[in-house]
C-alpha cells in the first residue's frame, strides 16, 4: 500500500488509495462526500501513523 522511493527521494512515499472508497462515498463520481472524505482521512491516518509517528492528529 505504501511504497518509498528510496534514498534518492527520501521522505517521498506513494500511497495507493485505490479501493478505499465505494461508489456511495462519492457525490458525483469524482468528488467524495463529507462521509467519503472522513473515511479516506481515517485510512490515510492509518497509513501515515507508522511513518510519521504519534505526532499526527
Amino acid at each position: 500500500m505504501v511504497r518509498s522511493f528510496g534514498e534518492t527521494q527520501a521522505g517521498i512515499y506513494l500511497v495507493d488509495t485505490r479501493g478505499w472508497l465505494e461508489d456511495s462515498d462519492y457525490a458525483d463520481g469524482l468528488h467524495p462526500t463529507n462521509d467519503g472524505q472522513s473515511k479516506a482521512a481515517q485510512k490515510l491516518r492509518q497509513v501515515l501513523f507508522p511513518i510519521l509517528g504519534p505526532g499526527i492528529p
